[in-house]
């Protein structure tokens, strides 16, 4: 727990320096937020209006995930730098695991400014947002994390696994703002598995808790948890040659 603790702290300072990185992940969802609400219109806080606002939460955390957890962990990699402290550690696990808990709290700090500056100029009530937001992120967070911890298995360096994070996070976003009708469980279930309509279902199920919703985040949850753990023993902590 101290290691892991003392590699939470040694990450959160690089987050603290990295202040660009910080106001562009901040500045182009609310940009894009200011574009659309103008024809939104709806200043209640409602299940309409968190349907809205999630798929800016969705792009923060994909953000977030790609470039703050899987490029930062395949640069650990190839800098040889995962090696070194892997044997310093005794494992890489607490490396991997000290940067999901620094990382979670950097896209609280930054979804929890997001909701602050939308409300104050648009009058939303910020204690609910702010609510909505902290427990949406603290669930699907680390499992979102873990369905994408695939992409540091795959025989890349993280100049090529930048584009593929990019061509994915406008993929997963067209699709879920996009929406699917259909009947068929299974075929939702499949569209569930999209990790920001995942976030909209932990929303969701936060506003209304049925059984059936419990059960399609509690089975996506598994899915994703399966690939993580599968990920991280498959790991490989060798640098890889450009």
């Amino acid at each position: 727990m101290r290691q892991l603790m003392q590699y939470v702290y040694i990450f959160n300072k690089q987050n603290v320096y990295n202040k660009i990185g910080f106001f562009w992940f901040l500045a182009l969802p609310i940009l894009f937020f200011f574009i659309r609400f103008n024809a939104f219109k709806n200043n209640n806080m409602d299940i309409e209006m968190l349907n809205f606002i999630h798929i800016y939460w969705g792009f923060m955390l994909l953000t977030t995930v790609l470039s703050g957890v899987l490029l930062a962990i395949i640069q650990y990699r190839d800098s040889g730098f995962l090696k070194s402290f892997t044997f310093l550690s005794g494992n890489k696990h607490v490396i991997i695991f000290g940067k999901l808990l620094s990382q979670l709290l950097y896209i609280v700090v930054l979804t929890t400014v997001f909701n602050l500056i939308i409300s104050v100029v648009y009058k939303i009530d910020f204690s609910q947002l702010f609510l909505k937001g902290l427990l949406t992120m603290l669930i699907a967070f680390i499992p979102i994390c873990f369905s994408m911890l695939w992409m540091v298995i795959i025989p890349v360096n993280a100049n090529n696994i930048a584009p593929i994070g990019t061509i994915l996070l406008i993929l997963f976003l067209y699709l879920a703002n996009f929406g699917i009708e259909t009947h068929s469980y299974f075929l939702y279930f499949m569209y569930s598995l999209n990790p920001v309509v995942y976030l909209s279902n932990i929303l969701n199920m936060l506003n209304d808790f049925s059984f059936e919703i419990v059960i399609i985040n509690a089975l996506t949850t598994l899915i994703y948890l399966i690939i993580g753990f599968f990920s991280l023993k498959n790991m490989s902590i060798i640098p890889r040659k450009n």
